[in-house]
């Protein structure tokens, strides 16, 4: 994940070990950070945690700002509905594969009443495998790339809708943010 800060009147040669991430970003790891003095930008490593509202938040010490003095950035993070497990692709016979997690969620169907009701933008769903304990499930996508980045690459700004018939309430819509966990 890649985070950007405006008008943090940063110095330029900030170090990762300068910013603190804690909140729903306290499993994230920051391992490049550049600025050029007013936009900081921080790439991450890990998984935004949040299951239900809340906050994520960015602290840079006082030998990463102009002024000397810590800076406390407070971003909401929305609520995750679902969550794409970064170390489950897998590309096999044109078909992508990955996990997705519907948090707090019970799928109460079978694989076969799924599959058609869940949907991604521009792929065509070949089939789903509902996890034992009917909180994720496996999804395989019909795919034309041949290596496994490029399959994972094409998916980013992809929505996934589950419809409201698989996990109730409104649904799930997710856009998608992919790379491969490697």
């Amino acid at each position: 994940m890649e985070l950007k800060l405006t008008n943090a009147k940063t110095v330029e040669n900030i170090k990762a070990e300068e910013i603190i991430l804690s909140g729903a970003f306290e499993n994230l790891k920051a391992t490049a950070v550049t600025s050029d003095g007013d936009t900081i930008t921080i790439k991450t490593e890990g998984e935004v945690e949040a299951t239900s509202a809340a906050y994520g938040y960015v602290q840079l010490s006082e030998n990463a700002t102009d002024a000397g003095a810590k800076i406390l950035a407070m971003l909401e993070v929305d609520n995750l509905d679902a969550y794409i497990d970064a170390e489950s692709f897998a590309l096999e016979n044109g078909l992508l594969g990955f996990d997705v997690d519907v948090y707090g969620k019970k799928l109460e169907i079978s694989n076969d009443e799924l599959a058609p009701l869940v949907t991604l933008e521009g792929y065509k769903v070949d089939s789903v495998k509902i996890s034992d304990d009917k909180t994720s499930f496996r999804l395989y996508v019909k795919t034309e790339k041949s290596s496994l980045d490029d399959a994972v690459s094409a998916l980013n700004g992809k929505a996934l809708e589950i419809d409201s018939k698989a996990v109730g309430g409104d649904g799930i819509y997710v856009e998608i943010t992919a790379r491969t966990a490697n």
